[in-house]
């Protein structure tokens, strides 16, 4: 499976790949010590489980000749615009610069929806149930692209410190359980099922 093949998956959203360019290896579960791996690892999922129910992308890609070289810089304007062209309604961002390209205040283990009051399957839904806020629209077809529900992770990388509480995993897997709703099949996001 290729990233960005279905956006009715809900979608990782990363930084950039310093492996390469290829959607099809954003977040890939290999290296285990790459972010896809240990995302999966934080998860509780093997490869299989872990590349069936999502999608994958990396908002940078052009600037990894700059990474190569040893410059770290993030290409913020161009995060943002790859975000606003995403057409995934679900989406688990990782990491405080991928949040603030989606025009998000950083938050760890935060979910909602953005531009929620113009949804229009949104308002559907909130006049069916009375202003409750969704947890899972199946029906996309009125789904604006700019309207999205979202889960803020921190970044899987190896340098990113909220990985050190040892309860920081087990949110992850609870938060992500409650994200992905039915989608999170019940041996997939086991609670015990990886140590991080």
């Amino acid at each position: 499976m290729s990233a960005l093949n279905d956006p009715s998956l809900p979608l990782l959203v990363g930084e950039s790949n310093p492996y390469g360019a290829d959607p099809h290896f954003a977040l890939y579960p290999f290296p285990e010590s790459a972010s896809g791996g240990r995302l999966a690892a934080i998860l509780g999922m093997d490869a299989e489980q872990y590349l069936r129910p999502f999608d994958r992308v990396n908002l940078c890609t052009q600037n990894l000749r700059h990474w190569r070289q040893g410059s770290r810089e993030w290409d913020a304007a161009a995060a943002r615009r790859r975000a606003e062209r995403l057409p995934h309604e679900a989406r688990v961002l990782l990491g405080a610069k991928v949040a603030r390209a989606h025009g998000l205040t950083y938050a760890p283990f935060a979910s909602g929806w953005k531009h929620a009051e113009e949804c229009a399957a949104y308002r559907s839904h909130a006049a069916r149930s009375g202003g409750q806020a969704p947890r899972c629209i199946g029906d996309l077809s009125n789904v604006r692209p700019s309207c999205f529900r979202y889960l803020v992770l921190p970044h899987p990388s190896g340098r990113c410190r909220a990985w050190n509480d040892p309860r920081s995993a087990e949110r992850a897997r609870q938060s992500a359980r409650a994200f992905l709703g039915p989608l999170a099949a019940p041996a997939t996001l086991s609670p015990g099922a990886a140590k991080r």
